[in-house]
């Protein structure tokens, strides 16, 4: 696909504009409308809070020295005053301080589960800008949707979303990473993206 070429088709109720980007890795040329109605929300809960918290809770109960580390941490990050400090977004110290330690036993746990949500913290931001390369305006645009994709716990892919009026949405980029690419990756975010904007079509 060449820079200026764009495709358009039914995406979420929307009328989707494709375009691609210069640097894009991998930029997904077709979106097709599912009938999987679930709530974007429903879909992250499912794949992000149960599978994540499941896989940590059930390995810190069988592996005694884990779970005495990560107690001894959050003791340790009450007792930090900066821990009740916003550091990353919306994150306070609490939180970011604890993010180390829970990819770790994630992976320690072969957590492998795909989970996508907003880009949130200082990593995801760092992932997002490394692939899409996104202006100050688009950051700053509230029509303007900036969204990374995890396999396991490794950001996999990112995407650039605009909403240009009630009907119609606009992919400026949806990027996969390179040890990620022709493992489904991308279908698996056109599908989330699509029921993400048929909840904002019905909301």
């Amino acid at each position: 696909m060449s820079v200026n070429k764009l495709t358009r088709s039914a995406f979420g109720g929307f009328v989707l504009v494709v375009r691609s980007r210069a640097k894009i890795v991998h930029v997904v040329q077709r979106a097709r409308d599912r009938a999987n109605r679930a709530k974007p929300s429903q879909m992250i809960r499912k794949t992000r809070i149960i599978q994540h918290s499941l896989a940590f809770r059930d390995y810190l109960r069988t592996h005694d020295e884990a779970r005495e580390r990560y107690a001894q941490l959050k003791h340790d990050l009450v007792q930090d005053p900066s821990s009740h400090k916003k550091h990353s977004g919306i994150f306070s110290g609490y939180n970011c301080g604890k993010d180390k330690f829970i990819k770790e036993i994630l992976e320690k746990s072969g957590f492998d589960a795909i989970h996508i949500n907003f880009c949130m913290h200082d990593a995801e931001w760092a992932a997002y800008r490394r692939m899409i390369a996104p202006t100050p305006a688009d950051l700053e645009n509230p029509r303007h949707f900036h969204f990374c994709l995890y396999k396991g716990c490794t950001i996999a892919a990112c995407a650039h979303l605009e909403i240009i009026e009630p009907q119609k949405a606009h992919i400026h980029a949806l990027v996969v990473d390179l040890p990620f690419q022709n493992q489904g990756i991308e279908r698996v975010f056109t599908d989330f993206l699509n029921r993400w904007l048929t909840f904002l079509k019905a909301s």
